[in-house]
């Protein structure tokens, strides 16, 4: 009940990221603990907002909501996982396989489809829709390739806006914050293919150069640009992981070593642990 009722409230109050986010927790839940209410959960929101999708001049960000593609990857992701929970009827399976049969159509590839217009580096807006139209290709393809042959055409939609910030170091989203999600993206799909262009053109060399000219002795990054005040919002640690595990690079070690040191604060945030007007730590507390 309260999960269909945070369904609701999502698609009145027009929430960042809509019901995507809600089936994106569900989905995350149930792969950490496999509960089948939780896979009957994400049946019954997904019909929910299918249902909701539907033209509305009211409706800011479109019929699925404000950036519904952000949460794309994860839900679809999710999906591969959840729809094997052997309580979920083949009725079920369809109805949510039809629904985001339908979001990728209507929201996801068309803001992918939008990088073949362009050249060069791209934002982190592009590559949210990038890495759902890549993850959805990969989907629909492993399992309906026959009968979606445009599941081939989103992952070549979706490589091409990825090479295209595969040939640069550096994003248009200048900034310690977005750019962190750009390169993210990028990584990630260039070692879901896999694509090692970045790694051998020196690319994702010079995402680590960035990252470790543009931070203190503490690990924080500086806030240059759109950033989130003076301590960094730690959008680079996603970056450096994903860099470390394919290169083993003692420089990403040395840095996450850092950045692990200072953001192991439990309840705690480190960040506001050095300011002087919240009163003292309680004790015991592992900081």
């Amino acid at each position: 009940a309260r999960g269909l009722a945070e369904t609701d409230r999502r698609i009145k109050e027009g929430v960042h990221t809509s019901v995507a986010g809600h089936l994106h927790n569900i989905a995350t839940r149930y792969t950490m603990y496999r509960n089948p209410e939780d896979a009957k959960l994400f049946v019954a929101v997904a019909k929910r907002y299918a249902e909701s999708a539907k033209p509305d001049a009211a409706k800011y960000g479109g019929p699925w909501g404000f950036d519904s593609d952000f949460r794309s990857f994860q839900v679809i992701a999710g999906w591969d996982v959840l729809e094997h929970e052997p309580s979920l009827s083949a009725e079920e399976r369809l109805a949510v396989s039809n629904m985001l049969l339908r979001w990728v159509n209507e929201a996801i590839f068309p803001g992918a489809k939008i990088g073949l217009d362009g050249r060069g580096p791209v934002t982190n807006h592009l590559t949210f829709a990038s890495r759902g139209s890549l993850l959805a290709g990969l989907y629909f393809s492993k399992y309906y390739a026959r009968e979606l042959p445009q599941a081939a055409v989103w992952l070549d939609v979706a490589k091409s806006n990825f090479q295209r910030q595969a040939a640069a170091a550096k994003v248009i989203d200048d900034c310690d914050s977005y750019q962190w999600l750009t390169w993210n993206h990028l990584l990630g799909y260039a070692l879901a293919l896999p694509d090692d262009t970045v790694f051998k053109n020196g690319v994702a060399a010079g995402m680590l150069k960035m990252c470790a000219l543009t931070m203190d002795n503490l690990g924080f990054q500086a806030p240059y640009g759109d950033s989130n005040g003076w301590t960094s919002g730690g959008g680079e640690l996603a970056v450096l992981e994903l860099y470390y595990c394919a290169t083993r690079d003692p420089l990403a070690a040395a840095i996450l070593k850092i950045k692990r040191a200072g953001k192991k604060t439990g309840p705690c945030n480190f960040r506001t642990a050095l300011r002087p007007d919240v009163g003292e730590i309680p004790a015991g507390l592992q900081v």
